[in-house]
């Protein structure tokens, strides 16, 4: 279970040897978010995240909350833990809004198969049953 306004979540080490990472990536559940973003400032800053592929897309508008357009060219892989299990994403790497890295949009928390609950600010998983370990 975690709080649908910080999610703690753990990001694998570029190096092997390290211990594994504890990061507060501040995450919004989006419904209205058709694809999962993530902050440009929190890869910059990060050294796993650097190591991720990445890949150059044709540049596209995204329409942010507020209306306004943010133009993408650039999504990244990355494996993130969540509530004890181990996700990978490829999301879209732009500067977002300040108060959040990380957004998951409608089509990740129907994939991830989440149960959101608005009323109590409150995510699980009730359909993972078996936690993935990195290797």
């Amino acid at each position: 279970m975690a709080d649908l306004s910080v999610i703690q979540g753990h990001l694998p080490n570029a190096l092997k040897h390290e211990k594994p990472l504890r990061i507060q990536v501040r995450t919004l559940a989006d419904t209205g978010a058709t694809k999962p973003m993530l902050s440009q400032k929190l890869i910059d800053g990060n050294k796993y995240l650097q190591s991720c592929p990445t890949y150059k897309i044709k540049p596209r508008p995204v329409t942010m909350g507020d209306n306004h357009n943010v133009y993408v060219d650039m999504c990244i892989q990355f494996m993130i833990n969540i509530g004890g299990h181990w996700f990978k994403f490829i999301a879209f790497a732009l500067d977002i809004i300040e108060d959040y890295d990380f957004i998951l949009g409608a089509k990740a928390i129907y994939e991830l198969e989440m149960d959101v609950s608005y009323a109590h600010m409150q995510l699980t998983f009730p359909l993972q049953g078996i936690p993935l370990k990195m290797q």
